[in-house]
């Protein structure tokens, strides 16, 4: 088995790459790892409505139908897998934690995953039962938690920083993942989170204006309403968190970390612009009065 390098992601979920890389791990009828060629017909839809990821695809001829989403209130992603692999003991889910290399000179290697250097940071199992396991995770002077509610499924640590959850033999599954500074005590459903974030984002839609260009005889109009309503959704994501975003928004660690402060214009400025969504730049701009102190 490849400790390293697992088969699939869901749906490419990258949480900070030193937050740990989240897949699933196939196994064939001989209980040995498939190859990824083997993974046909993959179909995924966003709907930036409810902000739900909704995935398709085969695995050995076998239907898998997965549902991912990000909580709007916690750092916690919920995933629902459904299949008959699962009933069948071939589905598995794993997580692997990485090292970065944010201090390396090249921007190049700083944001490529490094896999090689374990003793640079440690991931404990702390403790678990049926229905959760914590992993304490510490890099030089910064620890985080991360909890799994795993649903009574089997959860167990293969390699230093290599862990793998084996579901229950139905044909549905479901789990949910929260980061957090301190220890977890509370953490949402799947359904809870999803029924967050059809809130949220209603919410959103609703609050602020779009762009339509409908009735419009230009053949580019609709490739442009459609690149313009989801830069909305990808900037609201990226770039609306409490400090100027990177180049990169939150989609990998870019540029060593730092804010990236001349972008903070073309990320940040236009919330306003879009009316009722003011509070997105906002919740940044106090990080310029915090620096002085």
């Amino acid at each position: 088995m490849n400790k390293q390098k697992p088969i699939i992601g869901l749906d490419k979920i990258h949480i900070d790459y030193s937050w740990g890389q989240i897949s699933f791990q196939f196994l064939n009828d001989k209980g040995e790892e498939i190859d990824i060629n083997e993974i046909k017909e993959i179909e995924q839809e966003l709907d930036l409505w409810s902000g739900v990821i909704n995935s398709r695809f085969l695995v050995c001829d076998e239907e898998v139908i997965v549902t991912t989403i990000c909580d709007p209130v916690m750092d916690a992603i919920g995933v629902k897998v459904v299949s008959n692999l699962l009933q069948k003991g071939r589905l598995r889910i794993l997580q692997s934690f990485p090292s970065p290399d944010i201090s390396h000179n090249s921007w190049a290697k700083a944001t490529k995953l490094n896999w090689d250097h374990q003793d640079r940071h440690e991931s404990e199992l702390i403790d678990q039962n049926e229905q959760e396991a914590h992993i304490k995770r510490v890099m030089d002077e910064d620890s985080y938690y991360v909890k799994w509610d795993i649903n009574g499924a089997s959860f167990t640590r293969l390699d230093r920083h290599f862990f793998q959850l084996v579901p229950p033999a139905n044909e549905e599954y479901s789990f949910t993942v929260s980061f957090s500074p301190k220890k977890i005590t509370n953490s949402h459903s799947v359904e809870a989170i999803i029924k967050g974030s059809e809130r949220y984002w209603e919410d959103f839609w609703k609050s602020g204006s779009f762009v339509s260009f409908e009735g419009s005889t230009d053949t580019r109009a609709t490739e442009l309403e459609r690149r313009i309503v989801l830069s909305q959704y990808l900037t609201n994501i990226h770039s609306s968190g409490s400090i100027p975003p990177q180049e990169t928004g939150l989609m990998y660690n870019s540029w060593f970390g730092k804010a990236h402060l001349e972008m903070h214009w073309w990320h940040a400025a236009h919330f306003p612009l879009w009316g009722g969504r003011s509070e997105k730049l906002e919740k940044s701009l106090e990080w310029y009065s915090n620096i002085l102190h």
